[in-house]
């Protein structure tokens, strides 16, 4: 769970940038919040780097072709293996 919870909170922060940085702020128009909001994004963005990083050093994310094994479609069988002599 704490896996999951390192990629969601990240990508949940990103998301709710404007609830972290309200427009409501700048009432009079001369507060900036693009920067810290762009700030907030990229810190947030690294955490999420890092949760990837995480995850890929424990193995869980599929990074080669036989983990993806289960996706290809079985061969059709060309041969039928039959008994030379019937008793």
């Amino acid at each position: 769970m704490t896996t999951a919870s390192g990629i969601y909170q990240p990508i949940m922060a990103i998301v709710n940038c404007a609830r972290a940085f309200p427009a409501s702020a700048s009432e009079d128009g001369k507060l900036d919040i693009w920067q810290p909001r762009i700030l907030y994004c990229l810190i947030n963005g690294l955490g999420l780097l890092f949760a990837a990083y995480k995850v890929n050093s424990m193995g869980l994310l599929p990074t080669s072709v036989s983990d993806y094994a289960s996706l290809f479609p079985s061969p059709v069988v060309k041969e039928v293996s039959m008994p030379s002599i019937l008793l």
